[in-house]
C-alpha cells in the first residue's frame, strides 16, 4: 500500500495566468482544458520509449 505524506505547497512567483506552487519535488499548476491532451501525449511518448517523457 502506498502512503501519501502531506506535502506543503509553496506559492512560486511569476505565474502570469495561473497560480503555480511547489509541492515537494514537483511544480503544480491548475488543470486547463488542454491538460488531458498533454497527459495523454506524454504517456504515448513514454510507451514508445521517448527519453524526453517525464
Amino acid at each position: 500500500m502506498r502512503r501519501w505524506a502531506a506535502v506543503r505547497e509553496v506559492p512560486l512567483p511569476g505565474g502570469s495566468v495561473h497560480a503555480v506552487v511547489r509541492g515537494g519535488r514537483t511544480v503544480r499548476r491548475p488543470a486547463t482544458p488542454r491538460s488531458g491532451f498533454v497527459r495523454d501525449l506524454l504517456r504515448h511518448f513514454e510507451r514508445h520509449g521517448w527519453p524526453g517523457a517525464p
